[in-house]
């Protein structure tokens, strides 16, 4: 838009300089022909008529031009500052750009950084439910062995109970034959003694 009102404003300046450029020439030409000899004094009072009538059209043609070079000058003021402004924004939108690809870049290395701690950490999860799936079995195998050997000791003391129930019966008959034996083995000797007493008599 800037740029389309500033060839507008020079096209006007142009075409104003040639209006006063051709205003001038008419007020020479009238000015000569006031010099001129023959001419009466009507004719001169009224060429010095026009002769002000194209100075004050000279006046108001600078004046207009002052304005169109004015306008021009402002014009190309905004449109040098809207540069320089589209250029600082273009340097700042090629700064943001950058940092978003390096935002970018950064966001993809976490990413990838995070995949591999993901990674690792599901191997480490595996490794650790293989290695406690496998104590588990290891040591469901030593319950059930430790079962089987307790079961083992109590089938062996069920055994054992009646055997023990046997030899303390045993124990008690061959404790009450021993009495007896006791008994027959002092009597035989008092009777001994007895005997031993009569042959000595």
């Amino acid at each position: 838009v800037l740029q389309s009102q500033l060839s507008e404003s020079k096209n006007n300046e142009s075409a104003l300089k040639k209006q006063l450029q051709a205003t001038k020439l008419e007020i020479d030409k009238l000015k000569r022909e006031t010099r001129n000899p023959y001419n009466q004094s009507a004719q001169v009072a009224s060429l010095e008529r026009e002769i002000r009538k194209k100075s004050n059209e000279l006046n108001i043609l600078g004046e207009k031009l002052k304005k169109t070079v004015q306008n021009a000058s402002d014009l190309e003021s905004k449109l040098d500052k809207a540069a320089r402004e589209k250029k600082a924004m273009t340097i700042e939108v090629n700064k943001y750009k950058t940092d978003m690809q390096s935002l970018e870049a950064n966001v993809e290395r976490l990413q990838d950084e995070l995949r591999k701690i993901e990674a690792k950490h599901r191997q480490e999860m595996n490794a650790m439910e293989n290695n406690l799936r496998n104590e588990t079995v290891a040591k469901d195998g030593e319950i059930q062995s430790l079962k089987c050997s307790l079961q083992m000791r109590s089938d062996d003391v069920d055994a054992l109970v009646p055997e023990v129930t046997r030899l303390q019966g045993l124990n008690y008959a061959l404790q009450e034959k021993n009495d007896v034996q006791s008994h027959q083995v002092a009597a035989l000797k008092s009777e001994s003694d007895c005997l031993k007493a009569q042959v000595e008599k």
